[in-house]
């Protein structure tokens, strides 16, 4: 066991499972929709608009997220959890631009995004503690405009 989990914060069903992993993949089944469908000649990203709440204060949340000119995600489960990560990977791709004035590649950014989410990389590298799984699902995606 990682030396920042604690006993008290895993709760196991009587089947040997972890409810936190179980509520984690329950929050993503019960998301909205979010498909991505490329081909030689592009890419089409749909995205499942759910009924509005009048319980919530801003209903203009969207599931397709531009985090700079040419790269984007598509998430699916949990909102908050979502921004918090897409926060993180905010500043990621700030100090990345300000430390080697280029921003990073598709696949180091995806592969941040990974390790944010990543449970079980517990270690004195990690920025934070969580003491559940992020009931999230991304998709991250390269974008280039062509013509005007």
């Amino acid at each position: 066991m990682g030396k920042n989990i604690t006993p008290r914060l895993l709760n196991f069903s009587p089947e040997g499972r972890l409810y936190q992993i179980e509520y984690a993949l329950d929050a993503v089944k019960f998301g909205s929709n979010t498909i991505g469908i490329k081909n030689n000649s592009g890419a089409l990203i749909l995205t499942e608009k759910s009924k509005e709440s009048n319980l919530t204060e801003n209903n203009d949340v969207s599931k397709l997220i531009a985090l700079n000119s040419f790269l984007g995600c598509g998430i699916s489960g949990l909102t908050s959890d979502a921004r918090f990560l897409i926060e993180k990977t905010f500043v990621y791709l700030e100090n990345q631009y300000f430390i080697f004035n280029s921003l990073p590649s598709t696949e180091n950014c995806v592969r941040k995004i990974r390790d944010l989410i990543s449970f079980s990389s517990y270690g004195e590298n990690q920025d934070f503690v969580t003491s559940r799984p992020f009931g999230i699902a991304f998709f991250g995606y390269w974008f280039r405009f062509i013509g005007n």
